[in-house]
């Protein structure tokens, strides 16, 4: 079996979740908390849910996706992933039936968009989807969400000001850089709101990344403030590898991005 599917499709949604009677996985960048608190308000309590998502400071500060929703999920402790460069939406029930569509986990997805997808039950279309899905899990980008990156993230928001109009002559480089604000990728909430919002390690490393003149780094660049990080905490005889575990958690929260071969980009503006 294999049909189209288009919007209003939250009711077709539904039916799936609650005859599930053993799993439950979603791929989906962007989700809004009363889409997921009606997934669970439908789902059966002994079916696993697994979900990979983005977490993006920057999507929760401009409202496209729930942090509260992530921190709910988290609550009913299902598994929850990030992987950031998530674009698709995969739906999958009791690895039988799959949905592929363009649609977002929100109600204007769900309801008021024209969008379109397929379901199907198809052997060899579910069992590709299935293993895709257990790769992604898999993938070393595809990273756990925890309560403490949630935490970390909420404080940020909490401190920051209202959504700023974004200037785009304050950006280096270029069309690639611009296309990611433009798409809500970039976190516009300000630097104050981010030093409020973290403490610690995780602090002193982001101040010393805001240091760096470039908006692109390299981890040589954060390096040669490593007399300083060592004054902060002399108890630390291992600051390289306290620094590389601190840019890797600046990462998850989505402030800087990987590029790659020891480069990172500043994903925040003043």
């Amino acid at each position: 079996m294999i049909e189209t599917i288009n919007n209003p499709w939250n009711k077709k949604l539904l039916s799936y979740v609650s005859n599930a009677t053993s799993d439950i996985k979603i791929c989906c960048p962007f989700i809004k908390l009363n889409v997921l608190k009606e997934i669970y308000n439908n789902k059966n309590d002994n079916v696993e849910f697994d979900l990979i998502t983005r977490f993006k400071i920057a999507n929760f500060y401009n409202q496209v996706s729930d942090i509260d929703a992530i921190d709910y999920m988290l609550d009913k402790k299902d598994s929850i992933k990030a992987y950031q460069m998530l674009h698709a939406k995969i739906f999958i029930f009791d690895q039988k039936f799959v949905i592929i569509t363009s649609a977002n986990l929100t109600m204007q997805g769900l309801t008021k968009n024209f969008e379109y997808g397929i379901l199907t039950d198809e052997k060899s279309i579910v069992s590709k989807v299935c293993e895709d899905f257990d790769n992604l899990v898999l993938n070393e980008s595809c990273v756990e969400i925890t309560k403490e990156k949630v935490s970390d993230a909420k404080n940020i928001i909490k401190n920051a000001p209202p959504k700023p109009a974004i200037k785009i002559s304050e950006i280096e480089l270029g069309k690639k850089h611009i296309d990611e604000i433009l798409s809500n990728d970039v976190y516009t909430g300000g630097i104050e709101s981010i030093e409020k919002g973290l403490s610690g390690w995780k602090l002193d490393t982001f101040l010393i990344i805001n240091k760096i003149e470039k908006n692109s780094f390299s981890l040589g660049d954060v390096y040669r403030y490593r007399k300083e990080l060592q004054e902060l905490h002399p108890e630390n005889m291992h600051i390289e590898d306290k620094i590389r575990q601190q840019l890797q958690y600046l990462r998850d929260l989505e402030i800087i991005e990987f590029l790659g071969n020891g480069r990172y980009l500043k994903k925040y503006v003043s």
